[in-house]
């Protein structure tokens, strides 16, 4: 008789700018696990605002629509019939799950999801997946996830408080000033005078709590620095004059943020090499203590100063090398190969990391020693088919289907579940 697959709600979409990775990423673990033997994906989208969060569970061909905002409209506009959703919503619970099956937009509960899935698998990118706040829910319903804990994700969602951690546990990282709205709006050249005492220009401002690269700028001078903090809050419009000068696409925008970070670039100054990299990793719970699987890290290409969100995670728009080649000299780029994984262990334990992320680096290399510098890191790495993390896994003998499947398993036995 074939034993009973577990059924796993991929949650996709979100409340965030990083919406439409989101999607990519949640489709691209539906679509894997649709191959499992061991799990049932159900895809379910999440949308609303941050006090009235909505989840939907949706049919495949919906799954298949371009972007977030385009399944949020196709769910605005759809009537539900219930008694076909009685149906369906039973056909998902029975052992088999038919989810290829379902033809209606669902709307379910997180109280609802305790009787239609046996594991959340969190394919969100920012506000409310890598916050915490789903995380909370899940803990009160008992439902196992996949990820870091609420507290773990709290922190690492706030780069200024994560730094500051691994600062004084003796983590190299940048210097770094958070601009807040109010102290801004009340004297924004007071705020100038301590930020351009505390920061030299060239430097980098970002969101204090956004995910990975998005609002993410090089500033040269003080002018660009006032638009920048101007925009961010909101006291003026992102023109395309503005994008231009902060070397943005012409989709992306700088998110509306009480909070602003600004950080010292992080330059060669007298190494000889400084490489951007980005290291995976994954726990692991075959023994009776957790320990961590670091993957060899990617050297990360951009033609700009500033890896785009776009060069990140989608197909053709960015380049990855894996492994990075930090010398020529084969014997000694093993040695720091394996110094750049021993910090991303040192990292991930003192943040308390679980299930997977994503740590983004600088190394600076010198003639007899080298130096790592954390960027940031992502307590739920996106998963989208350009990745590195399914490049760096493959090294180690990980399809992209064994990848996600470990990343479950370790779910189960962090929530000591069978």
């Amino acid at each position: 008789m074939q034993s009973m697959k577990k059924r796993v709600g991929v949650l996709l979409g979100g409340l965030s700018a990083e919406r439409d990775v989101s999607l990519e990423s949640g489709r691209n673990v539906v679509m894997k696990l649709f191959t499992s033997q061991k799990y049932t994906p159900i895809p379910i989208f999440v949308t609303g605002t941050v006090n009235d969060i909505q989840t939907f569970i949706i049919p495949i061909k919906l799954l298949l629509q371009d972007n977030a905002d385009e399944i949020f409209r196709r769910i605005k506009e759809n009537e539900i019939n219930n008694f076909q959703l009685d149906n369906e919503l039973t056909c998902i619970k029975n052992k088999y799950s038919c989810t290829i099956s379902i033809s209606n937009i669902i709307p379910i509960s997180f109280e609802g999801m305790k009787n239609v899935i046996d594991f959340a698998f969190i394919a969100l990118h920012g506000i409310p997946g890598e916050d915490g706040t789903i995380q909370t829910i899940f803990d009160g319903l008992k439902i196992p996830y996949n990820g870091s804990s609420a507290d773990v994700a709290k922190l690492t969602m706030n780069k200024y408080l994560t730094n500051r951690k691994l600062h004084q546990n003796g983590i190299n990282v940048a210097n770094q000033y958070v601009v807040n709205i109010n102290k801004w709006n009340d004297n924004k050249y007071k705020e100038l005078t301590q930020i351009e005492e505390s920061i030299k220009f060239p430097m980098i401002v970002k969101p204090v709590d956004d995910g990975s690269s998005y609002g993410v700028v090089l500033i040269s001078n003080e002018k660009q620095l006032i638009d920048y903090i101007d925009v961010a809050f909101m006291n003026r419009k992102l023109t395309d004059e503005l994008r231009n000068e902060f070397g943005l696409t012409k989709n992306t925008y700088i998110p509306f943020h009480m909070d602003i970070l600004i950080e010292d670039l992080i330059t060669c100054e007298n190494a000889n090499k400084l490489i951007e990299i980005s290291c995976g990793l994954i726990t692991d719970y075959s023994n009776i203590d957790k320990r961590y699987i670091v993957f060899n890290p990617s050297e990360t290409v951009t033609n700009n100063n500033i890896l785009s969100l776009e060069e990140k995670f989608l197909s053709g728009e960015g380049q990855n090398l894996t492994p990075a080649n930090f010398v020529d000299d084969i014997e000694r780029n093993i040695k720091i190969n394996q110094d750049v994984k021993n910090v991303m262990t040192n990292v991930a334990t003192i943040l308390n990391i679980d299930g997977y992320a994503r740590i983004d680096a600088m190394v600076k290399i010198f003639i007899n020693y080298i130096e790592v510098w954390i960027i940031e890191i992502n307590s739920l790495p996106a998963l989208t088919h350009a990745t590195c993390l399914f490049h760096q896994a493959a090294i180690d003998g990980y399809t992209p289907l064994d990848l996600i499947e470990k990343i479950i398993d370790n779910g189960f036995k962090k929530f000591k579940i069978n």
